[in-house]
C-alpha cells in the first residue's frame, strides 16, 4: 500500500521548504503528519447508512467495519487509479503544511509563549491546543465529506 506522501521522492521532497529537507527524523515526521491529516478525517461509519459496494456514503474509503475516510476520491491506496489527481495534489500540500508545523516543534515543548524563573508562571499561546497550523486543511473543504451535525 502506497501512501500519498513519500519522503524518498523527489517531488514530494520538492514540496518542503528547502530547510527542513534535511531534518534528522524526516521519514517519520512525515509519516505521522499523513496520519495525522487522514485521521482528522476519519469518522464512525453511519449506523443507519447500508454500507455496500454500491452504497459507500458520501465519496470515501471504508477502512474497517467501524471506520471510514471521509474524504472525496479517497482510497487506502494512493496508487490506486481511483484517487483523484487533485486529491493527491491536496492531500501532499496539506501533509507538507503539517510537517512543517511538526518539524518545528519536534524536539521542544512550543505550547509556551513565555516562563518565568520558576515552573509556575507560564504563558500559552493561543494555538497552544493544536498539533495543526491555523488554515492547514484548507485545500481539503472540496473534499470534505463528513457527515454535517445539524439539528432542528
Amino acid at each position: 500500500m502506497a501512501s500519498y506522501f513519500d519522503a524518498s521522492q523527489e517531488t514530494h521532497l520538492a514540496l518542503i521548504p528547502e530547510p527542513l529537507r534535511k531534518v534528522e527524523d524526516l521519514d517519520l515526521i512525515a509519516e505521522i503528519a499523513e496520519a495525522e491529516v487522514i485521521n482528522k478525517y476519519t469518522g464512525p461509519v453511519p449506523a443507519d447508512f447500508p454500507l455496500t459496494v454500491q452504497t459507500i456514503p458520501y465519496g470515501g474509503a471504508k477502512i474497517d467495519d467501524h471506520r471510514y475516510v471521509y474524504l472525496r476520491g479517497f482510497t487506502t491506496d494512493a496508487d490506486d487509479a481511483d484517487v483523484g489527481a487533485d486529491l493527491k495534489v491536496a492531500l501532499r500540500r496539506t501533509i507538507v503544511r503539517v510537517f512543517v508545523r511538526l518539524s518545528r516543534t519536534w524536539d521542544k515543548d512550543d505550547r509556551f509563549a513565555s516562563e518565568g524563573n520558576s515552573q509556575n508562571s507560564r504563558t500559552y499561546r493561543p494555538t497552544a491546543d493544536s498539533r495543526f497550523p491555523r488554515g492547514w486543511d484548507s485545500l481539503l473543504i472540496p473534499f470534505d465529506t463528513r457527515p454535517r451535525p445539524y439539528s432542528l
